[in-house]
C-alpha cells in the first residue's frame, strides 16, 4: 500500500496544514499533534518528496489519520460559514409495480 502524504495536523487544538509552516518549524519543532489519535506528528519538509506530517512514532493507522484530518479541515470550513460546492449528481432509479412512485 502507497503512503499517504497526510497535509493535516493539529496544533493548539486547531487544524494546521502543511503549507502553513515555516522551514523553521520542520520535524517535531511544528508541535503538531495527529488528529486521530493525538501522538505527535512530525513535518516532513524536505526536497524530494511532498510537505507532509507523519507520525514521529508507531502512530496509528495512517488513512485513519488522513481521513480525520481532512473531516475536521471541512468541519471547520462548513463552520466558518463558507460555501460547498459539489459536482451535480445524476441519479437513476428503476421503478416496477413493486416500488409504486407517490407525490
Amino acid at each position: 500500500m502507497a503512503q499517504l502524504n497526510n497535509p493535516v495536523g493539529v496544533r493548539n487544538g486547531k487544524i494546521i496544514l502543511i503549507e502553513d509552516l515555516t522551514e523553521n518549524e520542520r520535524g517535531n519543532k511544528c508541535n503538531c499533534i495527529c488528529p486521530s489519535c493525538g501522538d505527535p506528528f512530525e513535518a516532513r519538509m524536505g526536497n524530494v518528496r511532498v510537505h507532509h506530517f507523519a507520525h514521529s512514532g508507531e502512530g496509528c493507522d495512517e488513512v485513519n489519520a488522513y481521513m480525520t484530518g481532512l473531516y475536521m479541515l471541512v468541519s471547520e470550513y462548513l463552520s466558518a460559514g463558507y460555501p460547498l460546492y459539489l459536482p451535480t449528481l445524476a441519479l437513476k432509479f428503476i421503478c416496477n409495480s413493486y416500488s409504486p412512485i407517490t407525490p
